[in-house]
């Protein structure tokens, strides 16, 4: 069906394309519109995993898996920025969730891949926060010791640290 009709392919990712610049114009007020786009690109994406798999060019395929969680996420990511912490930043947890549990469960990389670095934004704006309530004394004390004791508990554990690593590379690898 996709392989006969490239035309109608290229022009519902066209659609979801400018559908996708028209919400990330204004993320906050069209959020809701990015969650509904981003599922239902991801669900065509992972349907056709299943039931077009030798017909679909496997770059499209992650297209429409990084762009359907990259609307998803990002949309109430950037709304929770400037907001509250609830529900907003409980929002963007559920939704970073869903789509790490989808892709560890169907074993999509890239969508984990995806979850993992909105969290690591989300981590960052978290970290942002803290530092501005903190003296700096405290920051630059937490700061030393904390890298203090992450390096010697590496010293004395490279060994496990080293299978750790290793056995994620081996699992990432049959992701």
């Amino acid at each position: 069906m996709i392989a006969a009709r490239p035309a109608l392919t290229v022009a519902a990712l066209a659609t979801v394309g400018v559908e996708a610049v028209w919400i990330i114009g204004d993320p906050r007020a069209r959020q809701f519109h990015g969650i509904v786009a981003g599922a239902y690109l991801m669900a065509v994406g992972l349907g056709a995993v299943r039931y077009l798999r030798d017909r679909i060019d496997a770059r499209l395929l992650l297209a429409m898996e990084m762009g359907g969680a990259f609307l998803f996420i990002v949309p109430t990511l950037v709304a929770g920025w400037g907001a509250e912490f609830f529900p907003q930043t409980v929002m963007v947890f559920v939704e970073m969730f869903l789509v790490m549990g989808v892709g560890i469960v169907l074993h999509r990389r890239w969508l984990v891949a995806g979850a993992l670095a909105a969290l690591g934004l989300e981590t960052i704006r978290g970290a942002i926060d803290a530092v501005n309530r903190l003296p700096n004394w405290a920051l630059f004390g937490a700061s030393g010791a904390i890298l203090l004791a992450v390096g010697f508990v590496l010293l004395l554990k490279r060994d496990a640290w080293n299978a750790w690593s290793r056995s994620m590379s081996k699992w990432w690898a049959r992701l």
